[in-house]
């Protein structure tokens, strides 16, 4: 079954299910943020289950990283990363997760998302896809996500910068638009 043009143009409820998703969006990805020794150990964000939950673009638009993170590695990322990242998080309509994805098939916001471009037309679902294009892009940090998994965790990735400053360790990825500011508890 697919959204008729006219429907898609003119109606409110586009606009309520691209918040819907992007809401949801914004909440998953403080909730599925890596943890330490494979799943078993503390958050490496510092935010409990509760307060990541009622997350807003505050956290994506906070750039000093010590507020939300206990380890972190972080670059910035260029216009072309940028994308890349979105593309991941956001594939196009056709786009076959793989069996093997981490995070991904346990997002609401991607099952819905998924559920969503089904019934669109791929003309219609750039359209819906740039709406998430134009309030996604211009968060000051996003997750370096793959295409395997959202939160990429390793020793050293090349390119990062770790902090807190003289640690070391898997950490989670993020890419930000400028850089981020670290305060010594």
């Amino acid at each position: 079954m697919e959204v008729d043009d006219e429907q898609t143009n003119t109606s409110p409820d586009i606009d309520f299910k691209v918040y819907r998703i992007y809401r949801q969006f914004l909440v998953d990805m403080a909730l599925k943020s890596s943890t330490t020794k494979q799943g078993g150990g503390p958050s490496y964000m510092k935010l409990n289950e509760e307060e990541r939950v009622r997350v807003t673009e505050d956290l994506y638009n906070n750039l000093k990283l010590s507020d939300m993170w206990n380890e972190v590695f972080w670059k910035v990322g260029t216009p072309a990363s940028r994308e890349q990242v979105f593309r991941h998080l956001f594939p196009p309509k056709g786009h076959e997760t793989s069996p093997k994805a981490q995070n991904y098939p346990t997002s609401q916001y991607y099952r819905i998302g998924r559920l969503y471009v089904l019934l669109l037309t791929r003309k219609r679902w750039k359209k819906f896809e740039e709406r998430f294009r134009k309030k996604v892009l211009p968060l000051k940090w996003l997750p370096f996500a793959g295409s395997d998994r959202m939160w990429n965790t390793s020793q050293k990735p090349k390119g990062f910068t770790r902090l807190p400053p003289r640690t070391s360790g898997p950490a989670p990825h993020i890419l930000c638009r400028e850089e981020p500011s670290w305060e010594e508890d």
